[in-house]
């Protein structure tokens, strides 16, 4: 097929498929078994060839591998549906990345299968995806002849009721539940999705408010938000909110809709679609626990080293105060045949020289200097442990699934305490943290994460530099500051720096500069997650190739009584 033929028949009795695999074999795979099905099949082995195929011919999907030699594939998605909005894209891995596939379904992938590729499995879940782009097609078209129906009124009753029946059964058979209110927020249309989604028949609803199925408080945060969409006559999409299930258990939607209005500009309600993500969010939250189980599993071998040095001296000092309490026993008994002696008048120059060589030997000199250091520093070597600990088990806590007002100062300090076995061979640590920097609501575990994920990158990067360290060390910084109102988190190395060309890919899943075996590509990503999605703040880069790089998080500081106190180990509940 030509590709000036390609852009002509968008939804045409042959579907179009772009497949993007540099790996060869997987790739004839798919076109050989694809095209016995009938379908049209262009393939390429990079991002770049993907984009310039679909600059000039349309493709109905596109199967795309995650991980391509030029560019991530999540980045590719994104152009493809800026270049293509209505093409349906499955995204193909071979790492079973639960993040990586979240991200891609985020950014509008229709599903992902994994490899080795079930070819059976495979052109199922093509056919399902282009059924859903036709349905959807279908259904936008059917919206259109609705529209102009209206508008034109040589259209016969008939007809309308035919295309409303139409759009109606569209709209049922949907794997989404499909509302629709009025001008007072009141239920007038919910399509039998809402059964599977929340327990209710539609009828149950009719009359009632989505407000009505909510916890109070996310029923006045979503209200506010609902005044503000009004206000500006704006779409919404992907606005996550929680309802209740009938049967009382938590459900978090995904809603997405428009208000509509009289022609003088008088709002009249909502129409939108709601699509469950409890699923979604369950796996992000076990995702981010893993992270942190993994991370602390890879600084356990660290921490026993940490523990280990002060444990060794203070079992020294022990060690050396159970033998000199024997000498000085044997002193003390010497010093009793003394006082017996004094009492019966039978002191003896023989005694006064035995009891003199015993005080000599145990040398009562040495023991006044010593025993006190030694007592001393085993009780710093017993804090030292106890410090090591207390911030080990505050890094390790398993995250609040609320945000809750955090003292980012002492996280940070944990945090390096915990990796200082990742950083303390090849670079020195420098902190200059704010101590007027109020509280800042934080998911903390997840948190402790990124600052950790950034350290440990730092460490890597100025060990390119400075090898094992014996000729000298670089240097880690970590500055907080109030800015306006964001606090600020600057974490900077000496390290070998970031090449400009890829500095607009770090935080791309799956993009590392680290040699095999020694980088995943998912901490910059998951600390891009956490820090833009989940917190609402931003992460920026600064580097010079040669000359290290500095990573910039900026936090919403929140509400003012995010107020520093010296409970709670630092985080107020």
């Amino acid at each position: 097929m030509r590709q000036n033929d390609l852009r002509n028949e968008p939804m045409g009795e042959r579907a179009n498929i772009l497949i993007v695999d540099d790996d060869v074999s997987a790739g004839r795979s798919l076109e050989l078994i694809l095209s016995k099905a009938g379908y049209g099949i262009e393939r390429v082995t990079s991002g770049k060839e993907a984009l310039e195929k679909a600059q000039v011919g349309y493709y109905n999907l596109a199967l795309l591998d995650v991980k391509l030699p030029d560019m991530g594939g999540v980045r590719v998605l994104t152009a493809l549906k800026r270049i293509h909005p209505d093409m349906t894209v499955i995204m193909i891995t071979g790492y079973a990345s639960l993040e990586s596939s979240i991200s891609s379904l985020n950014k509008g992938a229709s599903a992902y299968i994994t490899k080795p590729l079930d070819l059976d499995n495979v052109l199922a879940e093509v056919s399902r995806a282009l059924e859903k782009q036709r349905l959807i097609m279908e259904n936008r078209r059917l919206y259109e002849e609705v529209r102009q129906a209206l508008a034109e009124s040589k259209k016969t009753e008939k007809a309308l009721r035919e295309n409303e029946e139409r759009f109606r059964s569209l709209v049922e058979t949907s794997a989404d539940f499909v509302w629709e209110t009025d001008e007072n927020d009141v239920y007038t249309y919910a399509s039998p999705k809402i059964r599977d989604i929340l327990g209710y028949e539609p009828e149950e609803v009719l009359g009632k408010t989505p407000f009505d199925l909510k916890a109070p408080e996310e029923a006045t945060r979503v209200a506010e938000i609902s005044r503000s969409i009004v206000a500006s006559q704006r779409p919404f999409s992907l606005l996550e909110n929680k309802h209740l299930h009938k049967d009382g258990h938590l459900v978090i939607l995904e809603s997405s809709g428009v208000p509509f209005f009289d022609s003088d500009g008088t709002f009249r309600g909502y129409r939108g679609i709601d699509r469950d993500i409890t699923e979604r969010k369950v796996l992000q939250s076990q995702l981010a626990q893993a992270q942190r189980l993994e991370a602390i599993g890879q600084l356990a071998a660290g921490i026993a080293h940490e523990i280990n040095t002060p444990t060794q001296y203070v079992g020294d000092n022990v060690s050396f105060l159970k033998d000199v309490s024997q000498d000085i026993m044997k002193l003390q008994g010497e010093y009793g045949r003394l006082l017996d002696a004094a009492r019966d008048g039978t002191i003896t120059p023989e005694l006064i020289s035995e009891i003199s060589a015993v005080a000599k030997e145990v040398d009562v000199g040495f023991l006044s200097r010593e025993m006190p250091s030694a007592a001393e520093q085993a009780l710093e070597g017993v804090e030292r442990i106890s410090n090591i600990v207390r911030a080990m088990r505050q890094f390790a806590h398993p995250g609040a699934e609320e945000k809750v007002a955090t003292d980012v100062n002492r996280a940070i300090e944990n945090t390096v305490m915990v990796s200082r076995n990742e950083w303390k061979y090849v670079a020195d640590m420098e902190t200059d943290l704010d101590p007027d920097l109020p509280f800042v609501q934080l998911l903390p575990g997840e948190f402790n994460q990124v600052i950790l994920n950034m350290i440990v990158n730092a460490a890597h990067s100025i060990a390119n530099v400075v090898g094992d360290g014996s000729g000298g060390k670089g240097k880690i910084t970590i500055k907080t500051r109030r800015n306006g109102e964001l606090a600020e988190i600057r974490v900077s190395d000496t390290g070998t720096g970031i090449p400009e060309k890829l500095r607009d890919r770090v935080f791309d899943p799956f993009f590392t500069t680290k040699e095999v075996g020694k980088g995943t590509g998912q901490g910059l990503a998951i600390a891009h997650v956490v820090i833009v999605d989940k917190h609402n703040g931003t992460i920026a880069l600064e580097s010079e190739e040669g000359k290290g790089a500095s990573f910039i998080v900026r936090l919403p500081i929140g509400p003012d009584d995010c107020l520093k106190d010296q409970d709670n180990e630092g985080v107020r509940h």
